[in-house]
């Protein structure tokens, strides 16, 4: 009887360590939108805009996620540069934005305006490690940088287009950007289920 139980817990065990979600497609879209996910932090947590805008000294803002955890952000000033840059940390807790994969890790991020004659971009550079847990199991291990308009940070839209440069690590491997334009889906992309 005991060497019943003992098998049961050790089965039981095995299965649950095999319940995790599923990677992120092994494709540079995936990767991509999973940064852009990540990069969405400070913007995309209902009240973290309205805490910056209104925050007058440097420091730490800390809200909850739209469907469960939280995001902190740590405001840095880096003056080492010909201009004073504004960096931040986005500190993610368990934060996810979609109810079904959830988010832990820490990404630096400076970021700076470029501006053309017809748009208004923001040139953000992405250095740190997120961890996926939930639906998705998996992370990215980013130094990149992101060239997107600050509307799609906040847009629910279909697609975001965005231009990268740099590299982004996942479970699957390490995918290498040039000043790419990359169409990503709002939402994380899985490995398909093995057959």
């Amino acid at each position: 009887m005991k060497n019943l139980i003992r098998i049961s817990v050790a089965l039981g065990a095995f299965l649950l360590v095999g319940c995790g979600g599923r990677p992120l497609a092994a494709n540079k879209e995936a990767a991509a939108g999973a940064v852009f996910q990540a990069s969405r932090g400070a913007l995309g947590a209902p009240g973290m805009l309205a805490q910056v805008m209104s925050s007058a000294a440097l420091g730490e803002i800390k809200v909850n996620c739209q469907r469960g955890g939280s995001v902190a952000i740590k405001f840095t000033v880096d003056a080492s540069g010909e201009q004073t840059g504004i960096g931040y940390d986005l500190v993610y807790d368990g934060c996810s934005f979609d109810g079904h994969s959830s988010m832990r890790g820490t990404l630096h991020m400076t970021f700076e305006t470029v501006t053309t004659e017809t748009s208004v971009a923001l040139a953000l550079h992405l250095v740190g490690k997120v961890s996926f847990s939930g639906e998705i199991s998996d992370f990215v291990d980013v130094d990149i940088t992101e060239n997107v308009t600050a509307g799609e940070l906040t847009s629910p839209g279909v697609t975001v287009s965005l231009t990268l440069d740099g590299a982004i690590t996942t479970s699957s491997g390490t995918y290498t950007f040039a000043d790419e334009i990359v169409v990503v889906a709002p939402a994380l992309q899985k490995a398909p289920e093995e057959t």
